[in-house]
């Protein structure tokens, strides 16, 4: 009980002081933020805080700084510098912007819609909390999302992680990941994700507008993509937030006077969640772009002209990219010899990868999904609402399907509102990119929140302009409005039924277990090694690629459909020629799992099945586990 308590409480205080921090952030950059309300501006000011702990994360990694006793340091940094900044901001006026008050009053009906959804959300929070505070790991996070952050912290920085392509990848939210670590243990690290999709959620409430903030939560939250990641330690809710963030600040810039000292600075915040983008994820330019693609086409298209002061407006946008997301890049450069690693092979190069594998990895991509013909690409947006499921052949992840009929509706919404046109244009920007990329529906999760405000301001406005009628009795607008915030409710509760069922059992375990599921959940295989093998013993991983609990150097696939292993091994033609080849690359110990994998080299598969050369040392009870050591054949 003890545990998940302490888990609980750590979530809100280390985000509190990544929330001091932007406000140390926001006075040292000179940045008034536009006080709408309260809560928006400590969403901007959080966001402003975690991209200044990315940066100096990312400052302590590269001068192998990186240990508890610096980011404890940072701690205090940001809980004296956001107090002093608090203290000083009293005594200066904030920059102001109109707020619009809302004439909105629901009558007995719409409450009572309205009170359903505030349970189906509330309940959906609380079971994706103790979804979030499981103690297991999920697969990309025990290859890189918590397996990266902990090797820098043990090894107080960063280093080429051999063989791990992500390694070389924009780590930003994995840096927070570290941190949270540092501070506590992986587990308030799964919590950090929670928080960013919790956040995203706040920020959709309030730009959504007191009518519709509930059915745009709902909208967001009820697509099971985004209740698969809310919970485990991802980035893609974090992508969510930043963006957001910035289309935000980027249209209320737009609705600024030309020139004011408001549109600037609205236009630097927006470049700078632009610039923490490119911090979070290598298509983190993809949301940079629909930044700048968004501001480009006001300007182009309403506005009409290239006024004087553009390209000033232009730098605001774009200089944080370079602050913020350029240092990963030439990190990339440093350690691989290729900024974009293992992107752009052939005009680069890079250790670890070959042509053939950048081949294969391309063909892996452009797999995925339903077809890259013309006819394809015009059928995608339907293809991905009504036929997304598990498997790459349809997009490995689901949406709601109600976005059959929510996008329509954004869409005529988007002719009368503003703000819901603005967001749509950004969705159908980042979506158009990333139709061409690797086509999984996760990676659609930070459009979710742009459509989510976008549909439910253009119910909310269909619904203002129906009560408005002579002709409708306001007794079948409000029956109609509640009807919705139920079928919403019913959306949500249903699409989180699995995580629902499971709740009991899990509360009753967290409660009555905790901090010991930690252990439980950890394979005894990791044990054995722990305690059996030498300190400089390096493993090949075999049908695996979860490293998050060995405490040994490894050799693992970055992803299976390119395997680098296979690769490596490509040319032995015997068990001789592979296990010299192993030898080569320091191999010790494998480490293999009885699951299916690549299809390795026949030289490998001869040389591991041998006794001969690899004597098989321990296998786990439940046969899943197996760990063999490398050793010159026997004289005969």
């Amino acid at each position: 009980m003890l545990y998940v308590v302490g888990s609980l409480a750590s979530l809100p205080l280390l985000f509190g002081v990544w929330a001091l921090a932007g406000c140390a952030v926001e006075r040292a950059l000179g940045l008034d933020l536009v006080s709408e309300d309260r809560s928006h501006r400590w969403l901007r000011r959080f966001g402003l805080g975690a991209s200044a702990w990315i940066l100096a994360l990312f400052g302590l990694a590269a001068f192998q700084a990186l240990e508890p006793l610096a980011i404890w340091a940072l701690v205090a940094i940001s809980l004296g510098g956001g107090a002093a900044s608090l203290l000083a901001n009293r005594a200066r006026p904030a920059l102001e912007q109109p707020v619009v008050a809302s004439r909105y009053s629901a009558n007995r009906l719409q409450r009572l819609g309205n009170g359903v959804l505030w349970i189906a959300i509330a309940a959906s929070g609380v079971v994706l909390l103790l979804q979030a505070l499981r103690p297991d790991i999920s697969w990309d996070a025990n290859v890189y999302h918590l397996t990266l952050p902990r090797l820098y912290l043990e090894h107080g920085g960063f280093f080429r992680v051999p063989w791990n392509v992500y390694s070389n990848w924009p780590l930003g939210l994995e840096m927070l990941f570290g941190a949270a670590m540092a501070l506590r243990d992986y587990g308030l690290a799964k919590l950090v994700h929670f928080g960013f999709g919790a956040l995203t959620a706040v920020a959709v409430f309030r730009l959504a507008g007191r009518r519709s903030a509930l059915w745009a939560v709902a909208a967001l939250l009820f697509n099971p993509v985004v209740l698969y990641e809310i919970r485990i330690a991802y980035v893609d809710l974090g992508y969510a937030f930043f963006l957001l963030l910035g289309a935000a600040s980027l249209s209320t810039a737009l609705d600024a006077e030309p020139g004011s000292r408001l549109r600037h600075r609205e236009l630097l915040l927006a470049g700078i969640a632009g610039g923490t983008l490119c911090a979070i994820k290598l298509n983190g330019f993809f949301g940079l772009a629909v930044l700048a693609g968004l501001w480009g086409l006001e300007i182009v298209l309403v506005e009409r002209r290239w006024r004087p002061g553009w390209l000033r407006e232009l730098s605001a946008l774009l200089l944080p990219a370079l602050v913020l997301g350029a240092p990963w890049w030439l990190k990339s450069w440093v350690l691989t010899g290729n900024p974009a690693y293992p992107l752009l092979y052939d005009w680069f190069g890079g250790p670890e990868w070959s042509a053939r594998l950048g081949a294969a990895h391309a063909q892996w991509q452009a797999a995925i999904g339903m077809g890259r013909e013309p006819l394809d690409y015009l059928l995608l947006p339907l293809r991905v609402i009504l036929e997304g499921d598990l498997g790459y052949t349809h997009f490995d992840g689901r949406i709601s399907r109600a976005w059959i009929v929510l996008v329509p509706i954004a869409i005529l919404g988007g002719f009368r509102d503003r703000l819901s046109r603005r967001l749509l244009v950004a969705a159908v920007i980042f979506f158009g990119l990333w139709s061409v990329t690797s086509q999984q529906t996760r990676l659609l999760i930070p459009i979710l929140p742009l459509l989510a405000v976008a549909a439910a301001r253009s119910l909310a406005g269909a619904f203002e302009a129906l009560a408005r009628h002579r002709r409708v009795r306001p007794q079948l607008t409000a029956a109609t409005e509640a009807l919705v915030s139920i079928a919403f409710a019913w959306l949500l509760v249903t699409a989180g039924l699995v995580y629902t069922r499971q709740a009991p059992r899990l509360a009753r375990d967290l409660v009555t277990h905790g901090s010991e599921l930690q252990k439980a959940v950890v394979h005894p295989v990791y044990s054995w090694i722990d305690s059996q093998l030498p300190a400089a013993a390096r493993l090949l991983l075999i049908n695996t690629n979860h490293g998050f609990h060995l405490r040994r150097e490894f050799v693992a696939d970055s992803f299976f459909e390119a395997s680098q292993i296979a690769d490596a091994f490509l040319d032995t033609h015997d068990k001789a020629a592979a296990a010299a080849r192993a030898r080569d690359l320091g191999i010790t110990h494998v480490l293999v799992e009885s699951r299916p994998g690549p299809a390795y080299p026949d030289s490998l598969v001869a040389l591991l099945q041998d006794p001969a050369w690899a004597t098989p040392l321990y296998a786990s009870p439940d046969r899943r586990f197996t760990v063999l050591g490398l050793r010159p054949p026997a004289v005969p």
